[in-house]
């Protein structure tokens, strides 16, 4: 009976200082958080600094209003409007991936696609100070006028 008893308070002796004994190994230090760097397959809409057209929006303007030409099978039909073109602009500042967002047909479709892949190559733009992919949205008005 004595050492069923000793056994005891041994046990708990040995789960009383175990639980509240200092650990003898040193705390782990705290984790950082490590911002990644940004996946250079990784395309962005929005970023810190946008790409830009050589010369500026001005210089942007002034490019589709002296090459953009309104499609004659538009003019027969009377047709005005925007249409919206999506691209992406590469980490070398070339454009890929153009597509129509939102088109009008009668050919403007066309001649906005043709306005993007025959643009210079852009500035890129950056992400935490990374040269990055930007797809990117550009408009283009047709009508009489323009």
């Amino acid at each position: 009976m004595r050492i069923w008893r000793n056994l005891f308070l041994y046990g708990l002796f040995i789960s009383f200082t175990s639980c509240s004994a200092p650990s003898l190994q040193p705390e782990p230090a705290p984790t950082q958080q490590v911002e990644l760097a940004p996946n250079p397959n990784d395309m962005f809409v929005t970023v810190e600094t946008l790409p830009e057209f050589p010369g500026g929006d001005d210089a942007l303007k002034a490019y589709i209003k002296r090459r953009q030409r309104y499609p004659a099978e538009a003019a027969r039909a009377g047709i005005s409007g925007r249409v919206y073109v999506s691209f992406v602009i590469t980490e070398t500042g070339q454009i890929q991936n153009v597509q129509v967002l939102k088109g009008l047909g009668y050919g403007c479709d066309e001649e906005a696609i043709r306005l993007v892949r025959e643009m210079p190559r852009w500035k890129p733009g950056t992400q935490s100070n990374r040269i990055v992919q930007v797809k990117y949205n550009l408009p283009f008005t047709f009508g009489p006028g323009n």
